[in-house]
């Protein structure tokens, strides 16, 4: 039982080294240890040095106490380490329990300035969490890292149980400017929590801010009941002029966001939320969603932004998904301006409920989309497209895309697929099924089977004003 109340921290250890080399071999354990300053258990402050975490740290019911460090750094309920020009090294394995910090990361708080952060071991944490500070840049009820011109690499897994914040990131908030950052184990996150009230960022369990940086998640990722008040039940990331490779296989279930509408901007993504800027997104890997929800719009994942390249490709499983408030998109929902959206995967939607695309939904403005690749919906449901809703402005589309839907239903418009094209360019070569049901609806002296709309186009409703659409193909 230590209490550190003043100095640079470190309720039990504190460490400082200029040009200096410093390992820690042996295992370290604390408990009941507080600091009024950073770092709950240990503080380390490196300058043109080494540090290196080499073997086993367990904290438990360790806490930072500060309420007035208004500085960048400064939380940590049991780790803080502050590195300028150094590189950090933590190879052995980290639990935390009971762990609390008053500001940022409810256990580990790193910042990495011109520095090389590596975290080889695996990362638990439960019971992690962070109370409400208006001053502090950043969140991560478990894990907060700032990393400044810096490559920061986490090789194995990082598993997170109840953990909550009160701003962003309900396990691991990550703010990277000028900087690669790659997540290459795996993240698993049971009954993580975002849940400020203040602040739209969101991330239920990890939340990612990038500027001018390069961010790569692969491996696998798993989410399960957790929520966020802002967009991302279970990730969500923040891009202007940076990269965003996400190629982990992921599985999220039980998990919503909340609706989120401030400062005149939608964020979708109950699941996963992508929200860019003059960036360039690709999301691969095989991604399940079920049960998710989000507050308005794709029920699992959400991409919002302009002057971006958007690119899916993989697989995308979505069962029981749905979206709220105005409702785009069941499962997915995109609504880009001034960018490049690549849809070139096969998605899947079973049970899926929205306003406008009870499977999914894209909104595309001075945009140009080429679409590939498969989608097949599955008792979906929504007012406008049952399976998918599609709003092209003043874009241009290239679509040899397979549609299939089975059991969907909208009561206005667009049983299976709901089109409306304004000023845009549409050259389609699609192949549209519609399976066979006990339950049909004639159109135009057309009968469609299974999809069905109770208003116009029970298959297929199509509206164009101006531009060109041309759909060949076979439906």
């Amino acid at each position: 039982l230590y209490t550190s109340r003043g100095g640079a921290g470190g309720g039990a250890v504190q460490v400082s080294g200029h040009e200096s080399v410093v390992e820690f071999g042996g295992a370290v354990a604390c408990n009941f240890t507080y600091s009024y300053k950073p770092g709950g258990c240990m503080a380390a402050h490196m300058s043109n040095s080494s540090f290196t975490l080499s073997s086993a740290v367990r904290i438990e019911n360790s806490r930072n106490l500060d309420l007035s460090y208004h500085g960048t750094w400064g939380g940590g309920g049991g780790l803080a380490v502050d590195a300028n020009r150094s590189s950090v090294v933590m190879s052995g394995n980290v639990s935390c329990l009971n762990t609390v910090s008053s500001l940022t990361g409810g256990c580990i708080d790193v910042y990495v300035r011109n520095s090389t952060l590596d975290v080889s071991g695996n990362i638990t944490l439960e019971n992690s969490t962070i109370g409400y500070a208006t001053a502090t840049p950043g969140g991560g009820g478990g894990v907060h890292v700032e990393a400044l011109s810096s490559v920061a690499r986490f090789l194995s897994s990082i598993s997170c149980k109840e953990t909550h914040s009160s701003k962003y990131g309900g396990c691991i908030d990550m703010q990277a400017a000028d900087s690669d950052v790659e997540f290459l184990g795996g993240l698993a996150f049971e009954s993580s929590v975002s849940d400020s009230r203040y602040y739209v960022e969101g991330g239920g369990g990890m939340y990612v801010d990038a500027v001018r940086s390069g961010i790569v998640v692969s491996g696998r990722v798993r989410c399960v009941e957790s929520f966020a008040q802002g967009p991302g039940g279970c990730i969500g990331f923040g891009a202007v002029n940076s990269s965003i490779t996400y190629t982990a296989a992921t599985q999220i279930r039980d998990t919503a966001a909340q609706r989120v509408y401030m400062y005149g901007k939608k964020y979708y993504g109950g699941g996963l939320s992508f929200s860019v800027a003059s960036s360039n997104v690709t999301v691969g890997g095989r991604i399940e969603c079920a049960n998710v929800s989000a507050g308005d719009g794709g029920g699992c994942v959400g991409v919002t932004g302009a002057h971006s390249r958007v690119v899916f490709e993989g697989e995308q499983v979505f069962e029981n998904c749905s979206a709220g408030g105005e409702g785009v998109g069941g499962g997915l929902a995109v609504s880009v301006e001034n960018s490049t959206v690549e849809l070139r995967g096969a998605m899947a939607s079973r049970g899926g409920n929205g306003t406008r695309g009870g499977g999914v939904s894209v909104r595309a403005t001075s945009t140009d989309v080429v679409w590939n690749g498969t989608m097949a919906f599955y008792r979906d449901e929504a007012v406008q497209g049952g399976g998918l809703h599609a709003v092209l402005i003043q874009s241009s589309v290239v679509m040899n895309a397979s549609i299939m839907c089975n059991h969907t239903y909208a009561s206005e418009s667009g049983g299976c697929v709901h089109l409306e094209s304004t000023d845009s360019v549409i050259e389609s070569h699609w192949h549209v099924r519609v399976g066979r049901t006990l339950r049909s609806y004639t159109s135009n002296n057309r009968t469609y089977s299974s999809s069905i709309s109770s208003n116009r186009g029970g298959g297929v409703f199509v509206r164009a004003q101006r531009g060109s659409v041309s759909l060949l193909g076979r439906v």
